[in-house]
């Protein structure tokens, strides 16, 4: 990578045939938890994750096309398709094999997710704050 002399995300390939492969690994040693598979979806910035009845919940700005990644540079400003693409996604991801599953929680652009993370992090959580486009 350090040859390349670009950004990070340039060294991957969006195949949305494969969709997305969640992996939990246990904190403790580092093993395998479980593996499940979901929906294709490119996303950067997590909101929070946490367990909860058996399965991981995550949430996160996801965008459905991997090739908005080009588009989300500062240079050349985002377009208002790239914008309007972006949907804050509940998944949950059950530990026993099973399919993960996504809902829509907001249906306009938000990024740069935060929460209040000293209190909150990987606990079930009230509000999320993000930056937007309107």
């Amino acid at each position: 990578m350090a040859a390349r002399k670009g950004p990070f995300i340039e060294n991957y390939e969006w195949l949305p045939d494969r969709g997305t492969i969640f992996t939990m690994v246990s904190k403790a040693d580092g093993t395998v938890v479980a593996r499940a598979q979901g929906e294709a979806f490119l996303g950067l910035h997590q909101i929070n994750c946490f367990e909860r009845d058996g399965a991981i919940l995550f949430d996160v700005p996801a965008y459905p096309e991997g090739r908005h990644i080009g588009n989300l540079y500062l240079d050349r400003g985002a377009p208002a398709e790239v914008l309007e693409s972006s949907e804050i996604k509940h998944y949950t991801i059950p530990l026993n094999g099973r399919d993960a599953t996504g809902e829509i929680l907001f249906d306009e652009f938000a990024e740069l997710p935060t929460i209040g993370y000293q209190r909150e992090d990987g606990l079930d959580y009230g509000a999320a704050y993000a930056a937007g486009g309107r």
